[in-house]
């Protein structure tokens, strides 16, 4: 035993930790190294380094598909393009990005859910479709509004009826 804790105690001391970092080339724009990584919340991509004294890193998550060890360094660039300006719609931004739960659309202080629809490919007319699509929707659950002060709407939802007086909901009985 002797022998292998004195490697143990060597390898501990010496070696360097394995950071799962690949470094696939320079941004042309800023000259700062563009790196592949594993995050807190997966594999993704940055620009620039996290050291002191430096500017804040850019952040990208990978698309699915990709992975660290086979992403080049103009994929990578693709996926800072994000969010991207889609155009206007009733001289509003149609703004299409990716979050936490997906791919999105925001426009006029909403966020429209896209499924597997590309962000940075969606043009404008599927924006509008999709939008159109979801305010339909909303038009189409409210069953009755009330003219009260605190408004009170009466609401189809995905499991029955329920009510809305100001911010708070409130089950209703099936009958």
């Amino acid at each position: 035993y002797e022998p292998f804790h004195k490697k143990v105690e060597d390898t501990l001391e010496n070696s360097e930790r394995a950071s799962g970092e690949r470094e696939l080339g320079t941004d042309p724009k800023s000259g700062r190294p563009v790196i592949a990584r594993l995050g807190r919340y997966g594999p993704m991509v940055q620009i620039g380094s996290t050291e002191e004294g430096e500017e804040k890193p850019q952040f990208a998550k990978l698309r699915v598909g990709q992975s660290i060890q086979t992403i080049e360094l103009e994929d990578a660039l693709e996926l800072f393009k994000l969010p991207r300006t889609v155009g206007q719609y009733q001289e509003k931004d149609v703004v299409a990005s990716t979050g936490r739960f997906g791919p999105f659309l925001r426009f006029d202080g909403a966020f429209y859910n896209i499924g597997k629809l590309d962000p940075l490919e969606i043009d404008l007319e599927t924006s509008i479709t999709v939008i159109e699509e979801k305010l339909e929707a909303a038009r189409k659950a409210l069953i009755h509004d009330f003219e009260n002060d605190p408004p009170i709407k009466v609401i189809q939802g995905r499991y029955g009826p329920y009510m809305t007086v100001g911010k708070e909901n409130y089950k209703l009985p099936k009958d």
